[in-house]
């Protein structure tokens, strides 16, 4: 059972005025078979270890960050629970776009600044027993190791009791070399 938490928005942001979802949606149902399953036409995936996230519960997934695509993989070894993701805020300015992302359960977060609104939203796909999607980095490394990390995903496992599960991504940086 999970307690009915609602995130206390304190700041004025337009953001308040969208609906960002912390359950499965309709469309995430049946666009993640189909998106996945693209992918899978494109690259080989390989998951190892998936079975350290925690069937049930609050998690933080937090991952090394090489493309856009991460995501993809990211969701197929998670399997059946549903990944809440921080993205920036560049990928949701186009309105089609930012539908689509909201749909699937992503939300947008200001990189460089202390964005209060996304950390709260955070804190309440974490408090309604979620999994939570970061990427510490804050931005891509593009296969260039590994960058310092911020404390945000350290902040909200502690805050809300959160387990944090380490995850490495490889690959999708080579995706689009293969293609053209």
């Amino acid at each position: 059972m999970v307690a009915e938490f609602e995130t206390p928005i304190s700041v004025d942001d337009a953001r308040t005025r969208k609906t960002y979802y912390t359950e499965m949606t309709t469309v995430r149902r049946l666009a993640t078979p189909v998106v996945l399953g693209a992918f899978r036409l494109l690259a080989e995936v390989r998951i190892f270890g998936a079975e350290k996230l925690p069937a049930e519960g609050a998690v933080v997934l937090a991952a090394n960050h090489l493309t856009n695509f991460d995501v993809l993989p990211l969701q197929m070894a998670a399997a059946a629970r549903p990944i809440f993701f921080m993205g920036k805020e560049e990928l949701f300015r186009n309105p089609l776009a930012d539908w689509a992302l909201r749909q699937l359960g992503g939300f947008p977060v200001y990189r460089g600044a202390n964005d209060e609104w996304a950390m709260l939203h955070a804190e309440k796909v974490l408090r309604q027993g979620q999994v939570l999607g970061i990427f510490p980095e804050g931005s891509r490394s593009k296969g260039k190791g590994l960058k310092t990390a911020k404390t945000g995903a350290a902040r909200l496992a502690l805050l809300t009791g959160s387990s944090i599960v380490p995850v490495a991504v490889h690959g999708p940086q080579y995706i689009f070399r293969r293609v053209s």
